[in-house]
This record gives C-alpha cells, sequence and structure tokens, in this order.
C-alpha cells in the first residue's frame, strides 16, 4: 500500500537486491522497483467477499 517514501523505497531496493545478489552470485543481472498500490483502486479476495460481491 501507499505510504513509503521515496528514500524509504531505493533503501528497500537495496537492501533486497544487496541480499539476492549474496544468495545467487551466479547470477549477472539482479533488479527490482518499489512500487506502491494505491488504495483507492486495490482490491482483493477478502474485500470481495466482505462485500457479497
Amino acid at each position: 500500500m501507499e505510504g513509503l517514501t521515496t528514500a524509504q523505497k531505493a533503501e528497500l531496493s537495496k537492501v533486497i537486491v544487496t541480499k539476492l545478489t549474496q544468495m545467487f552470485p551466479h547470477i549477472d543481472n539482479i533488479a527490482m522497483n518499489v512500487s506502491d498500490f494505491e488504495k483507492a483502486t486495490y482490491c482483493n479476495k477478502n474485500q470481495l467477499e466482505s462485500k457479497g460481491v
């Protein structure tokens, strides 16, 4: 969900890519991007069940 700052998302990306690089040193390219779910447009199964859909 929304809420992390750009700096927090950048740090999260760095930490995860660092750990994955340590775990899988034979993989040449490891990358990621953090994207937020917009609360206004997000839906999951539990929300459907609670709304009687």
